[in-house]
């Protein structure tokens, strides 16, 4: 429990505390309304990523994951589409922080972080490349642009402030936004199990 703390990062769930009753550790984390996974995203039928909601998906993650690696010290080890939040605001988070601080792996996970970003631009643009190897992708990325092939394979070396600086991200929403995610947003929603009482419990991690 002492490697448990509270976080600070606009790109993630933020744990808030954690608290013990009856041998259970109950994590708390901030509440974000309605907010859907991108695995939801995906699945919608009336939803098609285009690589400028890609790019601003990755950037957001990337800042996300360079705060866990660099402040937290530790790895994610699970950057997966239903660990990625989408809010109504088009605002990008990654969710279960928590869950690594209780692992406590430290770094050994980190490439595979980063990996997983570069797998993310693959399964947005064709979600059904998801049940495949991921290797595949990673080595041979298609149907993407140029810029975005390099940026899959930069993913297997490259640190995430390298990342941050590469020529497809210049394709997100300028100054840091991500308000074009909004309206994928709302087209996803509609396909989302999730109630408020759901997303609370979803949210409220044991």
């Amino acid at each position: 429990m002492k490697r448990l703390l509270s976080t600070h990062n606009e790109n993630l769930v933020n744990l808030i505390g954690v608290f013990l009753h009856q041998q259970l550790a109950y994590l708390v984390y901030s509440y974000h309304p309605f907010a859907i996974d991108l695995g939801v995203a995906c699945a919608a039928p009336d939803v098609r990523f285009c690589e400028t909601d890609i790019a601003t998906v990755c950037r957001s993650v990337l800042k996300g994951l360079h705060y866990i690696h660099v402040s937290l010290y530790i790895s994610h080890g699970d950057i997966i589409l239903k660990n990625i939040l989408l809010s109504e605001d088009g605002s990008v988070r990654i969710a279960n922080v928590g869950r690594s601080l209780l692992q406590n792996d430290g770094l050994r996970h980190k490439r595979t972080d980063i990996e997983n970003v570069g797998l993310m631009v693959i399964h947005l643009k064709e979600p059904a490349t998801i049940l495949e190897d991921r290797r595949l992708h990673l080595f041979n990325p298609q149907n993407i642009s140029d810029s975005g092939k390099h940026f899959v394979e930069e993913t297997r070396s490259a640190p995430c402030h390298v990342l941050l600086k590469h020529e497809y991200l210049s394709l997100a929403t300028p100054d840091g936004e991500s308000w074009s995610l909004m309206p994928i947003y709302y087209d996803a929603v509609r396909y989302s199990p999730c109630t408020p009482r759901k997303i609370r419990e979803h949210e409220v991690e044991i």
